[in-house]
Parts: structure tokens; C-alpha cells; sequence
């Protein structure tokens, strides 16, 4: 694990200084010693951004202490939620200042998103859906092969309904926003101190004045008063305040970007027309709810680092869709309608089943073991996708307690939902036992084995990442290719990045680790390109 200097040191300049200007209400002390500080620590070097340690990026503050055993997280206030029809909008009202909202499609479509997530998210969940615009797509699909996807604390949108919907939110409800103004009102008011201020009047009698300069100003003084449109002009000295150093000076700047950046931030979700009804809108919802949780955790987003591992977000959101949503029953465009099962063909399970049923024997052990080695009967890919995410739905509402399962609760879940699946149709949870659950549980699904090598080799099943690290290990070169783990995607990834000037390797990440695949060396410029080739991509 790197160091708190190594880490800082990797940070940046900007990003040491935007770190700086945020004080987190996560803090964690310089020598760790409880496991929640522990905890925030290992979060703060996989994202400094995530919390705050003591003597590193906080100005003097002490570390939170952890909650005493028991303590109960206080529940937000009851208050009504409203809907509201504009124009081909729907702005609905959580309480507390949260609103969001859902464009596009008919007004059946609109209705039947708004009333799924309230079926399947609870009031205090709904209370993270603050700024999220929802919109229906005009195709059958969100976009090529995707039935939906998710965009987090974006600032603009090309759609211009998405950008009129976003004026009409109320201000901005981040707790951030608190902290960042704080620091522009101690530090706005000295960013004259020490200056000259030149007031002018002219012949109308309106008072003008310069923009502030230093000691020097009286020369200045001298040649306005000499213009004629000017009938008196006098000298004004702020009051005596301290004024700002170089450190304080970005400070200021950066929490005046991070307020314009906050208060014009939206959370961006689009469907496709054949998804909007399904558990489509509930699995994009949970990638949103996923940010509010700690990233250290299955239940929580995974940090967007280099390599980002998407099979594992993609994997434990699809898991808790399938814990969670209600009902879960096949309809006319699922795989068996009127059967167990996904609403709608969606979803990564049938990554899992492609190999099964073309092989017509199971992937791996614990495949056998859910469905005791018999895939005859599953004919198609679909089917066998729609039998595995049963299974899984099974492990996850199984008991009372949120608690790792044994070997006979799994057995005793695999059975009933094999003899009783109407059981199972309206069984979906919500928090909070459904994140405790899904941390705990996780590792004894079988969407767990998304990525693993003996479903498609070592690559990431979703997408692959490659880079170009020079001698010391940083980053010269990214490379993300998109694509479920093509065999083509490694050879054209060392084709590209063997072209990087310098020396160095060329590494693909597994899981977010580094692992070298080839190396490069070319001769390089003064301002870093080679001399002999150049290369663009478009």
C-alpha cells in the first residue's frame, strides 16, 4: 500500500489544492487504530477525494468519532412526496428540498418509471435522488447494445429538454456547499486587503471605480484627473485587513470552482423505449444509490481509477436489481413470460450462461452445485441466464438475519425456489438489509464469477484497460477498449501503445492490478513526440 506522501504526491498540484478547499465530514486520524479508521484510510488511498486525514489534507480538525455500538441512524423527517406534471416533465418531490425527474416517452411511460421507483425504493433511499433526470429515449434501446446507462455529477447535457428540466430545479441541497462557502466568505473580503481603490465620479454624478490597484495608484490618480469627463476623483483604503497569501489565494479559486460545479451538477439516466418498464430503471437507480455508499464495500461504488473494474460494479448492481426488484416475474419481453424471472431481457447473467449452454455442462463448481449439473433443459441462453438469476434472488432474501449463508440455508433456498417460485415473484428487499446482505452474500452467488478466468480467461469480461508505464510506473499512455473480452482487443491495445514515446511497459489491468504484457521504446522529442512516426486515432 502506497504512503500518505506518495499518495499526496500523486494527487497534483490542482488536485492537492481542490482537496484542500473540502473539508469532509468522513475524517480519520494520521495513525490509524479502529477498523472504521482503517477503513477511511484504505478508501483515501484508492480516492483522496473520499475523506480527510488529519495533518494531510485538513486545515486543523479533529477526527470524527465512531458512533457507539447500537446507535441507531436517525431517520429523515416524514414529509410527503409530490408529483408534479410540466410540459412533458414529471418533477417529483421527496421532501427535505430533494426533487427529481423523468422526460420523454408518453405520459403511461413516465408514470409507470416514477411508480416503479417507488415501489422499489423506500422513502430514505429516495432521498439520494436529488437532481437525477431520467430520461425515456427515443429508440428502442439508451444506446448501441445498452438498455440503459447511468451518468454521476454531470454539468452539461447536448439535450436541450435534459438542460430546460435542469433550470428548473430548486437549489442545490449538498451538504458540501456549506464548508466551500464558509471558506469564500472568511477569505472574499481580503482579496483587496492592501490595495488602492480609485473612486471617480463624472460630470452625471455616478460614482465609478477602477479595478483595485497597488501603492503606485496615486500616479494613476494623477493622469484621471486629467481627462475631462471627470469632475472629482479621490483615493479609498480598504480597511486593514491581512492579505491573502499565494496558498489562500487557491484556496479561494478552488472552492469558488467547486460551488459552480456543485450547484450546476445533475445525475443523468436515459432508457431505451423497451426498457422503461422493467428492471431497467431500477438497475440504473442503484448505480446512483451505490455513489452514497462507502466504496470499500460490494454494496458501494467501485472508485473510478485507472482499470476501473467494471465487471464488479456491473456485477454487484445487477445483484441487488435482482434482491431487489418487485415484481420479479417475466413479461411478454422476457425470456419465458408469465414465468420466474427478469421482467425484460437485460442484464449480465447471460454472459455466464453463453459458455454453459454451448458446452452443455457447467462453468465451473458452484454452477453445479445450484443446478445439480442438469442443463439439458435450459435450450437457450436465455433460459439458463433467467434460471441463474433465480438462484441468486434465492441466496439473497434466504432468512432473517443479513448474515453470511451456510452450506444448508443455500441448499434449502436452491430447493424451494425450484419447488415454489411464485414465492419468490414479489420476495425482493430494500435497505437496509438488502446492502448488509449483498456485502456478505456476494462471494456465494454466481454473478460472481463475472470476469473470473474460467469464464472468459484473465481480461475483464466488460471492458479492458491497458496502459503505458515509463520506468518509474507512471501512467504515459490510457487505453480503455470496450467490448466483452475479445480476444483482438490485447494484440490491437500493444499495437497502439507500443507506438508511446520513451521506454517503458505495456500493462493491462486486472482488477484494477497491473499486469505487463509487452514493452515499448521510441525515440522522443523536446516536446515528446517522436521523430519519426506519428500516429492518430480518432
Amino acid at each position: 500500500m502506497p504512503n500518505l506522501e506518495q499518495t499526496r504526491f500523486m494527487q497534483g498540484d490542482m488536485g492537492r489544492q481542490l482537496d484542500d478547499a473540502q473539508n469532509h465530514s468522513e475524517i480519520a486520524p494520521r495513525n490509524p487504530k479502529t477498523p472504521r479508521d482503517k477503513a477511511l484510510h484504505r478508501a483515501w488511498y484508492k480516492d483522496p477525494g473520499s475523506a480527510d486525514i488529519v495533518g494531510v489534507d485538513t486545515k486543523g480538525l479533529t477526527p470524527t468519532p465512531p458512533k457507539p455500538p447500537g446507535t441507531k441512524t436517525p431517520k429523515p423527517p416524514k414529509t410527503p412526496t409530490s408529483v408534479k406534471t410540466d410540459k412533458g416533465t414529471i418533477f417529483v418531490n421527496e421532501g427535505n428540498n430533494v426533487t427529481w425527474a423523468v422526460i420523454g416517452g408518453t405520459k403511461k411511460m413516465r408514470d409507470d418509471v416514477v411508480k416503479n421507483a417507488q415501489h422499489n425504493f423506500n422513502k430514505g433511499e429516495r432521498q439520494n435522488f436529488d437532481r437525477v433526470v431520467i430520461q425515456i429515449g427515443k429508440g428502442d434501446s439508451a444506446s448501441r447494445g445498452a438498455a440503459g446507462y447511468y451518468q454521476n455529477a454531470i454539468k452539461f447535457s447536448n439535450s436541450k429538454p435534459v438542460r430546460d428540466v435542469v433550470k428548473k430545479f430548486p437549489p442545490v441541497n449538498d451538504p458540501r456547499l456549506k464548508a466551500h462557502k464558509k471558506l469564500i466568505n472568511e477569505l472574499a473580503p481580503r482579496v483587496d486587503a492592501g490595495s488602492w481603490q480609485i473612486r471617480r465620479v463624472n460630470k452625471e454624478g455616478r460614482i465609478r471605480y477602477s479595478r483595485t490597484a497597488k501603492w503606485r495608484a496615486d500616479s494613476k490618480l494623477l493622469f484621471w484627473k486629467e481627462q475631462p469627463n471627470i469632475v472629482t476623483a479621490s483615493i479609498i483604503r480598504p480597511d486593514e485587513l491581512k492579505p491573502l497569501t499565494d496558498a489562500e489565494r487557491s484556496q479561494l479559486g478552488a472552492a469558488r470552482r467547486l460551488v459552480d460545479d456543485i450547484e450546476r451538477e445533475f445525475h443523468f439516466i436515459k432508457l431505451g423505449r423497451k426498457f422503461y418498464d422493467g428492471g431497467t430503471p431500477t438497475h440504473e437507480l442503484i448505480h446512483h444509490l451505490r455513489m452514497s455508499r462507502p466504496s470499500e464495500n460490494f454494496s458501494g461504488h467501485v472508485p473510478r481509477y485507472a482499470g476501473k473494474d467494471k465487471d464488479l460494479e456491473e456485477s454487484t448492481t445487477d445483484l441487488e436489481t435482482i434482491g431487489r426488484h418487485n415484481p420479479w416475474i417475466a413479461g411478454p419481453k422476457g425470456a419465458t413470460p408469465g414465468k420466474l424471472g427478469r421482467p425484460t431481457r437485460s442484464g449480465y447473467y447471460h454472459k455466464l450462461a453463453e459458455n454453459a449452454v454451448k458446452n452443455k455442462k457447467p462453468n465451473n463448481v458452484k454452477e453445479a452445485r445450484m443446478l445439480g449439473g442438469v442443463f439439458a433443459k435450459y435450450q437457450t441462453t436465455t433460459e439458463l441466464a433467467q434460471a441463474l438469476e433465480n438462484q441468486d434472488r434465492a441466496l439473497l432474501v434466504q432468512g432473517k438475519n443479513n448474515k453470511k449463508l451456510t452450506d444448508k440455508q443455500i441448499q434449502l433456498a436452491l430447493a424451494k425456489v425450484q419447488k415454489e417460485p411464485k414465492k419468490y415473484i414479489n420476495a425482493g428487499i430494500k435497505s437496509p438489509p438488502l446492502p448488509v446482505r449483498l456485502d456478505n452474500r456476494y462471494k456465494q452467488t454466481l454473478i460472481a464469477e463475472l470476469g473470473k478466468n474460467n469464464i472468459g480467461g484473465k481480461q475483464e469480461r466488460v471492458d479492458r484497460y491497458f496502459a503505458a508505464l515509463d520506468p518509474q510506473g507512471k501512467e504515459t499512455t490510457k487505453l480503455h477498449m470496450k467490448g466483452s473480452g475479445q480476444a483482438k482487443n490485447a494484440p490491437a491495445a500493444k499495437r497502439i501503445l507500443s507506438t508511446t514515446p520513451g521506454k517503458g511497459i505495456i500493462v493491462e489491468y486486472h482488477d484494477g492490478k497491473p499486469k505487463q504484457i509487452g514493452k515499448f521504446e521510441n525515440p522522443v522529442k523536446r516536446n515528446g513526440f517522436t521523430n519519426k512516426r506519428k500516429t492518430r486515432f480518432n
